[in-house]
């Protein structure tokens, strides 16, 4: 791969603890040509943020030590101005609503469906390559080993 094509991939913060999930949407993330970058803890998401210059973040809620909410916030006070998707299991109407202050991009619900993921994330950033000018209106590709559908059990929140 060329450094401009590399250069030209738009990055993916992915923070989540459960490791199922974090391989699930980075195989999702490549397949569409999406360069994934992921964390685990709130520390390592501040330092990916600092240190990768994410185009998009999605974001679990439920997480060990200082749950999503405060990333968010941290996100926001710090201002990075990119778009925050919220892929939790444990969202309801209040919780997305004290959180729409902080200019959420979308909620997605786990289990998630991979195409409605998919299709978040377009809209949030665009297809993988496409440059702010040039927007590309291709659909997505799913790769046939990400079968489209909810995620199986075992992988909520």
């Amino acid at each position: 791969m060329s450094s401009a094509v590399a250069q030209s991939q738009k990055k993916v913060l992915v923070v989540d603890d459960d490791p199922t999930v974090v391989r699930l949407i980075e195989q999702l993330l490549q397949h569409n040509g999406y360069t994934p970058v992921t964390a685990s803890l709130y520390t390592e998401a501040v330092e990916a943020l600092d240190r990768e210059r994410p185009d998009l973040v999605l974001l679990d809620l439920s997480m060990p030590h200082v749950n999503g909410g405060a990333l968010l916030e941290f996100i926001r006070q710090a201002g990075y101005d990119l778009p925050v998707i919220v892929v939790s299991g444990y969202l309801d109407g209040d919780v997305a609503e004290g959180l729409s202050q902080y200019d959420v991009s979308s909620f997605i619900w786990k289990p998630f469906n991979i195409l409605d993921l998919t299709e978040a994330i377009v809209r949030a950033i665009g297809v993988a390559g496409d440059t702010p000018e040039a927007p590309d209106s291709e659909a997505p590709v799913v790769s046939p080993s990400l079968t489209p559908g909810m995620m199986g059990p075992g992988l909520e929140d």
